[in-house]
């Protein structure tokens, strides 16, 4: 869903939402392609976005400048495991946002057929994984054994513990 609103002169305001949709490939679910294992246990990702931006689209030329947003539930993102292979996986949540510049011009178009431009995007991601929890033991030794029955001789397991971590927060 868009909309774009004409301000005074060659200025216009744009800005629009959208969700988006992506099951796991078949590739993904169940073929080993290289160094990356399938995960039949992938859930479609889905995505809520939303942008939008300033548009100045004059005689001299074009320009314009948005920023962007989009909150993604369980994203496929590729994990590395043992042996240097990469295992599809869903993160929680992800949080996509993002400012983009773009000037356009063409003075010489008509004289010689040629256009300038440039454009430059800010792109910055964080995997958003929930609520910090405490893991059990019991957890432990299940992701033990998944390990195991995937071909693992060895585990690792990453986390981190925040510095006013005190178990009862």
């Amino acid at each position: 869903l868009g909309a774009s609103l004409r301000l005074a002169g060659p200025a216009a305001l744009r800005a629009s939402a959208g969700t988006s949709f992506r099951p796991p490939s078949s590739a993904e679910l169940y073929l080993q392609q290289g160094l990356v294992m399938p995960n039949p246990d992938l859930r479609p990702e889905e995505g809520l976005g939303a942008d939008a931006g300033v548009v100045v689209d004059g005689p001299l030329g074009l320009a314009t400048l948005g920023a962007h947003a989009t909150l993604y539930r369980d994203l496929i993102q590729y994990e590395a495991t043992a042996f240097g292979r990469l295992l599809p996986r869903n993160a929680g949540k992800a949080l996509v946002t993002g400012l983009e510049a773009e000037a356009a011009t063409a003075p010489l178009r008509v004289a010689l057929g040629l256009v300038l431009s440039a454009s430059y995007t800010l792109l910055v991601t964080e995997n958003l994984r929930g609520s910090p929890y405490d893991i059990t033991g019991e957890d432990i030794a299940l992701r033990c054994v998944e390990a195991g029955e995937r071909g693992a001789t060895e585990v690792c397991m990453q986390g981190g513990i925040h510095p006013d971590y005190t178990g009862e927060t």
